[in-house]
């Protein structure tokens, strides 16, 4: 039993060593393959170097130039201009003569307000710019209602209207889209000026002292409307009065009856349209009769058959009197 029992105690611390030697071994093996694991990864991030082998810069190497991407010139956007035609064009079935520039209005139905001073001619608007977005610096093409004839001129809001172009001189370091600032309000009103300097094709090249056209801040286009509406009116009114006047010369034509009274006066009045009595109109009942009749839209025989009837009659009576 002692001998069991001594085998026993040593097979125990045995098999605690074996655990022991088992569990440093599997500790060593993790922290090796961690150490590993973290230099593959500092490898990686090297570059293209090989495991045991340092990474030295190639002396020959040249490093690439960085390439910037070419701006685009302002000519190049001057070329934007041939987007506002200078001939009307039609689009939708009308003949579109004039163009604005969007300054700031927000929906169709401000730009209507702006240019018709009728918000209802929106959808006019909008159906003859399809795609357009409404911003500052955009361009709205319309059919002038100053001269809704015209089918030939393109022009733009300020000319349509009878207002002239402001001036001004450029100076050192102006540019278009500082002027468009300082003068409509936003840089991105720049193509506006372009489009009044048609002439000038690089700003980028204008040298100091050079006087551009720059549009009108401002087109009080209120009053001018108004006056048109008026002169319009005046002119719907006479065109009713020389129509109520033809239809009434040809009612005239058609019924000859209505032209008794001045045929009457014709046959009885003087050369100067002053009406005389003739010998009918003596005192009696003939006279009295002629004169009750010239009122009367009657023809001139049914008077002549009248009035010799009647004087037949006195005629007649008279002789019987005897």
């Amino acid at each position: 039993m002692k001998l069991f029992g001594s085998l026993r105690s040593r097979g125990f611390r045995v098999g605690m060593a074996a655990s022991g030697a088992a569990v440093a071994a599997v500790l060593a093996i993790s922290c090796s393959s961690q150490g590993m694991i973290d230099e593959n990864l500092e490898l990686e991030d090297s570059g293209p170097a090989t495991v045991g082998q340092e990474s030295t810069p190639d002396a020959d190497a040249v490093p690439a130039p960085k390439v910037a991407r070419p701006r685009k010139p302002r000519a190049a956007a001057a070329g934007r201009v041939a987007d506002v035609p200078q001939m009307a064009i039609e689009r939708n079935g009308a003949v579109l003569n004039a163009f604005y520039f969007v300054r700031g209005e927000g929906s169709w139905v401000d730009l209507a307000q702006r240019i018709y001073r009728d918000p209802i001619r929106a959808e006019d608007l909008k159906a003859w710019n399809p795609g357009v977005k409404i911003a500052t610096g955009s361009v709205v093409f319309y059919r002038s209602p100053t001269r809704p004839s015209d089918d030939l001129a393109m022009k733009p809001f300020h000319e349509d209207f009878g207002v002239p172009a402001d001036s001004y001189t450029f100076q050192d370091g102006d540019t278009v889209e500082k002027v468009a600032e300082a003068k409509l309000g936003s840089k991105d009103s720049w193509r506006e000026i372009q489009i009044a300097n048609r002439d000038i094709s690089d700003f980028a090249k204008v040298s100091s002292g050079t006087v551009i056209a720059i549009p009108p801040a401002e087109v009080n286009n209120g009053q001018i409307l108004e006056q048109l509406a008026q002169s319009q009116l005046e002119g719907q009114r006479q065109n009713r009065q020389a129509a109520d006047a033809e239809r009434a010369a040809e009612v005239a034509r058609q019924n000859p009856a209505d032209l008794g009274q001045a045929n009457v006066a014709g046959t009885t009045g003087s050369e100067d349209g002053v009406s005389q009595r003739g010998p009918a109109s003596e005192e009696g009942p003939a006279g009295r009769l002629m004169a009750a009749m010239q009122g009367l839209p009657v023809p001139p025989q049914v008077l002549a058959g009248a009035l010799a009837i009647l004087i037949g009659g006195a005629f007649l009576l008279r002789r019987r009197a005897e």
